[in-house]
């Protein structure tokens, strides 16, 4: 009931995969476990999943790294992904 009352700033939004399972331990294997060579591929999954999204577009905004850094990820999981979303 809070999102109704207090929606987010964003009309649509998409996930890459269910957070659940194996996808849960790579994401975690990605950012706690320094697993850098997991980003081109999630970064794949990631495109595939958000081509209709970015397509119309008019800004993709990543997650600010000093949130991820508070919440204790790497700061390098994050730069491994914008780094494969740059090829």
């Amino acid at each position: 009931m809070e999102a109704i009352a207090d929606p987010p700033s964003y009309d649509r939004a998409r996930a890459a995969v269910r957070y659940d399972g194996i996808s849960r331990a790579l994401v975690h294997s990605l950012k706690y476990g320094d697993r850098l060579d997991l980003a081109p591929t999630m970064d794949q999954w990631m495109a595939r999943a958000s081509r209709e999204l970015l397509s119309d577009a008019d800004a993709l905004v990543p997650v600010p790294l000093i949130l991820a850094a508070t919440m204790g990820a790497t700061l390098q999981s994050a730069a491994a992904l914008a780094a494969s979303s740059r090829d």
